[in-house]
């Protein structure tokens, strides 16, 4: 609990340090423009930074009991509960932040209403909000490892709005720093989340730490690459790491991620052989000076949210074979989701003789098309219109059959996968796959795509665009289930 404090406290320290001057800046600026903000430009990074700070511990309790340690996730919904009260109060200071007043005046409905339905960051909060409550009830009611992981997930999600309407929302080269930036903060959360989990402490520290140390890696390498591509996007000369506050915190940032890594390195080297060897006292101590430096890195992330870049450059563009009328805008988001899943199919089908390569090469295809689908931008004109509802549609209705062509929940079977097996067939799946709600589903996610294309989401909302992209697809693939063949390897 002290080390939580003190992380609490760091944390909150660096985010109010470093965007002190901007504050103060802005502060004053009010002031002479006649407006009253209290302590509305200081409140809006502590509350930045508790609500980062308590879905971290919500992501790490539930990561624990789902993949950890197992356990129940009743305990996370006090945090839960703190986390949606801290959004809560995120909303009003967003709120007095907008209109210029200080936050006891901004608590009138209209305002607070206009707030979350016309300004962006407050839709974002709001959804954040909507889901930290159902993560919070859901603590409630689950009692399984399997319910603690599908909650760790949405818990997650809930993390990202705020992320995708930050100042990358509005760049031009919005689609790739959008989807980068959040997989850069799901990866630090789930990253950090699992460590302070660990140091509060779990059932066999030395198979949780064991199996977290893989989860680690994969973080710290999403990590890095997600913010090399952000940084490569919003900094364009070396003088703005500099000359720019936005740069000099990129940096110090850096530097912490280069400490951070060094610390990987230790517990491979020295902690997890002590661990395994009766001797916890050195994992946690260099854990806890770990997870200190990782608090003092959130705070700098909450300062870098309220700076402005020092550059909007054009859009990250890739040129291909059919060049002018195709190009290829990549997206993080999908091209890591596509790796994953086939990788983790392909390792597989490498241990089950036999399996039908016309099922792997259903789900390679499935996957490389949604990928295609959702960042190939066609340049033709005339066809323009035609492409652009031609891409959905390959989303929406080859994409959900060729993966259940593909049949990963056969494949996990035939390969020993059990929870991959049992989560397939589980109870939820069931209901969700029955005829007459799994068509409502896809009808309503159908709809969602069909409006994003009309409102071009992908150049306003490309989170939502993202959303509705994955939504029509799964819910397409419980539509195609309840008529899939028995699987078989031949």
């Amino acid at each position: 609990m002290l080390l939580g404090g003190t992380g609490v406290v760091l944390a909150t320290v660096v985010a109010l340090a470093v965007s002190a001057r901007d504050t103060a800046e802005n502060a004053r600026m009010a002031d002479v423009l006649g407006l009253d903000l209290g302590w509305a430009p200081w409140l809006v990074p502590v509350a930045g930074t508790a609500g980062t700070l308590s879905a971290v511990a919500v992501v790490g309790l539930l990561l624990s009991a789902g993949f950890l340690s197992g356990g129940r996730p009743r305990p996370v919904a006090v945090a839960a509960l703190v986390w949606t009260a801290v959004t809560a109060v995120r909303i009003c200071a967003g709120t007095a932040e907008v209109f210029g007043v200080p936050v006891r005046q901004a608590l009138h409905p209209k305002a607070v209403w206009f707030f979350v339905t016309e300004v962006p960051t407050g839709q974002a909060l709001l959804m954040t909000l909507v889901l930290a409550a159902v993560v919070a009830a859901g603590c409630r009611f689950a009692t399984s490892a399997d319910g603690a992981a599908v909650l760790m997930a949405l818990a997650v999600v809930a993390v990202l709005p705020p992320v995708a309407a930050g100042h990358a929302s509005t760049a031009g080269n919005h689609q790739v720093i959008t989807s980068a930036l959040m997989l850069h903060a799901a990866a630090a959360v789930v990253w950090t989340g699992g460590l302070l989990a660990l140091v509060l402490g779990a059932r066999q520290p030395a198979v949780a730490v064991e199996r977290f140390s893989g989860i680690a890696l994969w973080c710290f390498a999403v990590t890095v690459a997600t913010g090399v591509v952000g940084a490569a996007a919003r900094v364009e000369r070396w003088s703005d790491f500099t000359s720019t506050r936005y740069g000099a915190i990129l940096l110090t940032k850096a530097a912490a991620l280069v400490v951070l890594g060094a610390f990987g390195w230790w517990h491979r080297r020295r902690s997890l052989p002590a661990l395994a060897a009766g001797r916890p006292r050195v994992f946690a101590r260099v854990a806890g000076v770990e997870l200190l430096v990782l608090a003092a890195t959130m705070g700098l992330a909450v300062a870098l949210a309220r700076s402005a870049p020092p550059n909007e450059l054009g859009a990250v563009v890739f040129d291909t074979p059919l060049t002018p009328a195709v190009r290829w805008i990549p997206e993080p988001v999908l091209l890591l989701l596509a790796v994953v899943v086939v990788t983790a199919y392909v390792a597989g089908v490498r241990s089950v003789p036999g399996w039908s390569g016309r099922r792997t090469a259903a789900w390679v295809s499935g996957w490389s098309l949604l990928v295609a689908a959702g960042t190939l931008r066609f340049a033709t004109v005339d066809a323009s219109a035609t492409v652009a509802v031609l891409q959905p549609l390959v989303a929406a209705f080859v994409v959900p059959a060729l993966l259940v062509a593909g049949s990963p929940a056969g494949l996990a079977r035939a390969a020993g996968a059990d929870r991959l097996a049992a989560a397939a067939d589980s109870r939820p799946l069931r209901v969700l796959r029955r005829p007459d709600l799994a068509v409502t589903l896809y009808a309503a996610a159908g709809f969602g795509l069909a409006v994003g294309v009309v409102e071009d989401w992908a150049a306003t909302r490309h989170g939502v665009h993202l959303l509705s992209y994955l939504a029509v697809v799964a819910a397409g693939c419980l539509v195609w289930s309840p008529a899939r063949p028995s699987p078989r390897t031949g």
